[in-house]
């Protein structure tokens, strides 16, 4: 294996439950496969989906009911505490541009060390708690319970309409299109041989063979013959 570590993208929004999947694999990962450099990348799903002319799940109703069944089951299957507010077309409409918003500035202070904290309360107050993401007060109470300073929260909220954040987290998007993405969570693999784009949650396998690593399930269980 070589010593230099490939960089993974992954692309997602807090307000995808499929992101969540993924973020805590990968996270899970992280240590075990010595050739992965996870970065997170907070974009904006909405846009993504009306760049490539993608249908989000709320538009289509069928689709819309589908969902949290199923991803009851993946987050059972995962080890991800997912339960799907029983408003959650509301939840979607309402969009997430200001807690996207949010972990772009926390990423750029912190200088990525508290990105994966703030992402994960974020996730577990939609998906969780059930509570709001779109108000400034509802980051501060996500942030109280990440190890991140209340001058450094002070100063992502009051960069949430300033050009910077805005520009990075459109880079972010745009990006990610660039590559093909067309939902989330989009991953890219950062390969000798060119960038791969691989979409899903359910795809982690096909990133531990693009790395050349073993994948041993979503609970990083040892297997017998291992």
């Amino acid at each position: 294996m070589s010593s230099k570590r490939i960089v993974v993208d992954l692309f997602y929004d807090i307000i995808s439950p499929y992101s969540w999947i993924s973020f805590e694999v990968l996270c899970r990962y992280r240590p075990e496969w010595q050739s992965m450099s996870l970065r997170l990348r907070p974009f904006l799903l909405g846009g993504v989906l009306k760049q490539s002319g993608n249908t989000a799940p709320i538009d289509v109703p069928n689709k819309m009911r589908y969902m949290p069944t199923d991803i009851q089951r993946l987050g059972q299957l995962y080890g991800v505490p997912i339960d799907v507010p029983m408003d959650f077309p509301e939840v979607v409409l309402k969009k997430s541009l200001k807690a996207q918003r949010f972990i772009t500035a926390i990423d750029l202070l912190t200088k990525g060390k508290s990105t994966e904290d703030i992402s994960r309360q974020l996730w577990r107050r939609v998906f969780v708690s059930h509570q709001d993401v779109t108000l400034p007060d509802s980051l501060r109470e996500a942030a109280k319970c990440c190890p991140i300073s209340e001058d450094i929260v002070e100063k992502a909220i009051v960069s949430l309409d300033q050009n910077q954040i805005k520009d990075k987290l459109r880079k972010n998007t745009e990006e990610a299109l660039s590559y093909g993405a067309f939902g989330a969570p989009t991953h890219v693999l950062h390969l000798p041989n060119g960038p791969q784009m691989v979409f899903g949650s359910d795809r982690i396998d096909i990133i531990g063979a693009l790395l050349g690593e073993k994948y041993m399930g979503p609970l990083l269980k040892k297997r017998l013959n291992n």
